[in-house]
């Protein structure tokens, strides 16, 4: 048997992660900075805002996940089209640049694509012949008769909700209505996913006279069976940019461990710049400071979202105001700050301190109608060439790893993550024995574990991938309304984890006694994964309970899966499903026998 582990350097990484904290951590708590401007949502009240509504287009309440499809319940929230044949629909939004994010859902052979300024699509879904064809999730096309296919197929099963965000360049005309760029679809993301980057359209794929426009609305359109839209957000571009004009510096000599006054220092050297930018200024020495001020001209009235990327520190000042400080010690920070600027001329001061080794001013924004762009130069001359993976693939039998491993907002320090042969993978929490991710169609990406200094130590699957609950698996509910526990109870021990013959972990665990033998593997059908949990119960007195799931909104269908937040599918053997118990809707749990002999419990999770 061939097993590859790798083990965590969880010194040097918490050593890392602590240098390289946010400076301005300790000035910035109280204010709350969003990540990003946030996006407009486009109402799904009722369809007065939507234009060239095609047959059964109609708004709905929830949607549920049913065998072969989904059911949409009354109500609003949700845009549904019903029926086999094809439609579509406007959403009368005029773009040109565009930020566009959706949710959708698709019954069994359902088409849906997304079209941009009406004349550039992209296949969310396409059936041919009731299959799944090489375009399929994500395909754009480029000509008439071409189209960019992914390489990597991230589409979930019919039913389940599922998320596209697009990043879209208009094409740009010159002052003679000649085409000087063309469209670009910047990225692509699939349920969280990156699958297109980059991808150019040379020409306009629908538009009637093959003509191309900088301007247009953005288009559903569906056809072969039902589909179901939700949660649509978009941000709009315009051209236009915040301008940097009449730019002086002041350059400062000395040795700083924080952004010192430079009001009290004599300058070394001043002059005149074109641009924010401090390559060069120092002749290539460390230790110095540098104050930029000149004139910021804003296009459009509105809220700005500011973030330097800096090495050491420094201070973005805007008429006087302090937008965003980045500083403490010495090393990289990215910090952001919020401003409401009105259309005109402000006052602009950018300061920065650098201490030794490497060197970083860039200042990034985005508001009203301007898309993220930045000032600067980075000094490094962009990101480079890329880099191939490190692809952990195994040969027959499956490969272990041992790596931190990112689920949800947080970093699980230790999982052991199972990527096999089969294309179906899977991690555990070894610290309380959770089911914690799986996903599928590709294996993972361990660069991260060894390329530079390796700190990350991180394992990234090498598609989009689902997370699981990461509760203890097993508690004692003295009644039925005790809350699940969030950490390790007493009388839970993990007992580590054996290798049974085909290569998969066996996780070994127990609770007051009672012992635990936890193994996962690719389901037959490669849909998803089966896990069968062993026990021995020696004396339980019915206050012991496995959880198989928790979410916020658990369902069952009709033929007798569970549906969890409409991410995923729970399929409980016959044998054990008298026994299941959804609780309050959230929990899904699996009482156990009081009995003193060997039980165990089959199901299966699929997406």
């Amino acid at each position: 048997m061939r097993i590859l582990r790798y083990f965590t350097l969880a010194v040097l990484t918490a050593f890392f992660l602590t240098s390289c904290s946010d400076h301005s951590a300790e000035e910035s708590a109280s204010v709350e900075v969003p990540d990003a401007l946030p996006m407009k949502l486009v109402s799904l009240s009722d369809l007065s805002g939507f234009t060239d509504i095609g047959k059964e287009w109609a708004i709905a309440g929830e949607v549920l996940a049913v065998p072969g499809g989904f059911e949409a319940k009354a109500g609003s929230g949700s845009l549904v089209k019903s029926g086999k044949d094809s439609g579509q629909i406007s959403s009368g939004i005029k773009h040109a640049d565009l930020e566009l994010e959706f949710s959708f859902a698709l019954s069994e052979e359902a088409d849906l694509k997304v079209v941009l300024l009406e004349q550039y699509p992209l296949i969310v879904s396409e059936f041919a012949n009731g299959q799944q064809t090489e375009k399929s999730g994500g395909g754009i096309p480029v000509r008439i008769d071409s189209t960019q296919r992914t390489t990597v197929n991230a589409l979930k099963m019919p039913g389940l909700w599922q998320t596209l965000r697009i990043t879209f360049k208009a094409p740009r005309f010159g002052s003679d209505g000649r085409k000087t760029k063309n469209a670009i679809f910047s990225e692509v993301y699939l349920n969280g996913f990156l699958i297109q980057s980059g991808v150019e359209v040379k020409e306009s794929i629908l538009s009637p006279d093959n003509e191309e426009s900088a301007s247009g609305s953005f288009i559903f359109t569906a056809a072969n069976n039902s589909v179901a839209l939700k949660d649509i957000k978009y941000k709009s571009f315009g051209l236009e940019k915040l301008t940097l004009s009449d730019l002086e510096y002041s350059l400062y000599q000395g040795t700083w461990d924080k952004l010192p006054d430079f009001t009290t220092m004599t300058p070394a050297k001043t002059g005149k710049v074109d641009e924010l930018s401090i390559v060069g200024l120092a002749d290539g020495n460390d230790h110095y400071g540098v104050i930029f001020k000149g004139n910021l001209s804003v296009p459009n009235s509105g809220d700005y979202l500011f973030e330097t990327l800096i090495d050491d520190g420094g201070d973005l000042i805007i008429d006087g105001q302090v937008v965003v400080h980045n500083d403490g010690e010495p090393g990289f920070g990215a910090v952001k700050g919020l401003v409401t600027l009105e259309k005109g001329v402000h006052t602009f001061q950018s300061s920065y301190f650098q201490d030794v080794w490497s060197s970083m001013l860039m200042i990034y924004y985005e508001g009203p109608e301007i898309s993220r762009q930045s000032f600067g130069v980075n000094p490094y001359g962009g990101s480079g060439r890329k880099q191939e993976p490190m692809v952990v693939k195994p040969e027959t039998e499956p490969r272990l790893v041992r790596s931190f491993l990112e689920y949800k907002n947080t970093r699980k320090t230790h999982p052991i993550s199972v990527v096999t042969s089969e294309r179906v993978n899977y991690s555990y929490d070894l610290l309380n024995g959770a089911l914690i991710k799986g996903w599928k169609g590709a294996y993972a990406d361990a660069s991260e574990m060894w390329r530079g200094r390796g700190e990350p130590q991180l394992l990234k699957p090498l598609n989009f991938s689902i997370d699981f609950s990461d509760q203890i698996p097993v508690a004692r509910l003295v009644t039925p309304s005790d809350k699940w526990p969030l950490e390790n109870p007493e009388g839970f021990k993990m007992l580590g984890y054996d290798i049974n013959e085909q290569g998969y972990p066996v996780v070994r665990y127990e609770m007051n006694g009672l012992k635990f033998e936890d193994s996962t593997r690719p389901s037959s059908d490669l849909k998803g994964i089966s896990r069968e949990i062993n026990f021995t119960n020696p004396d339980s007195n019915g206050l012991h309970w496995f959880q198989i799931a928790s979410g916020e909104n658990i369902y069952q269908l009709s033929n007798g899966w569970y549906c969890v937040d409409g991410s995923y599918y729970i399929i409980v053997d016959e044998k054990a499903d008298a026994n299941v118990t959804n609780r309050f809707d959230k929990e899904l749990i699996l009482q156990l026998p009081n009995a003193p002999e060997k039980s165990s419990l089959t199901y299966s999770i699929v997406w």
